[in-house]
């Protein structure tokens, strides 16, 4: 008798969410980062009108499936859908207005638990409650590998800032 293995997805899924969320972390990073070094080097009286004025208020980035989205330059106000993304803005110091339950869990993993503390529960992993999404007014919607179009739609409706980090597998 030979036994047929499936082929162990379990590895490669992992490494590629840990590149996408390292990607995700990166581009967070990039569009949150301060505006340029020559108005940061001025005394801080002669910078501010200028860094207002010259600083773009959004960007343009490609999400995982390729599409161009117009993201805040600085989000003030981000949601995330996966705990890929719920890691990678933690890791950057940013701390989310909504956030979703843990995979197969009713509540965040608990390693992350004194870090989410008083962070609005918006639905289970990628699958948001639009009621609450909307309470939590986001600027920015991490959605993880989110597929759904309906939802993307309905999310997008929300703040067109919505962005697919992580390609579907």
């Amino acid at each position: 008798m030979t036994l047929h293995h499936r082929p162990v997805r379990t590895a490669s899924r992992r490494a590629a969410q840990a590149v996408a969320t390292l990607g995700a972390a990166v581009l967070l990073l990039t569009a949150c980062g301060g505006g340029s070094d020559s108005a940061d080097s001025k005394p801080s009286g002669e910078k501010s009108a200028k860094a207002d004025s010259s600083s773009p208020k959004t960007r343009t980035v490609k999400d995982a499936t390729g599409t161009a989205v117009e993201i805040p330059a600085e989000p003030k106000r981000i949601v995330t859908l996966t705990q890929e993304d719920l890691d990678a803005v933690l890791a950057l110091d940013i701390k989310p207005v909504g956030i979703t339950n843990g995979q197969g869990l009713d509540k965040p993993p608990a390693y992350l638990a004194d870090k989410v503390e008083g962070i609005d529960i918006v639905g289970n992993l990628l699958q948001p409650v639009m009621d609450k999404v909307v309470a939590a007014k986001p600027d920015l919607i991490l959605a993880g590998d989110m597929q759904d179009e309906q939802v993307l739609k309905q999310l997008r409706e929300i703040t067109p800032a919505t962005l697919v980090t992580m390609a579907p597998t």
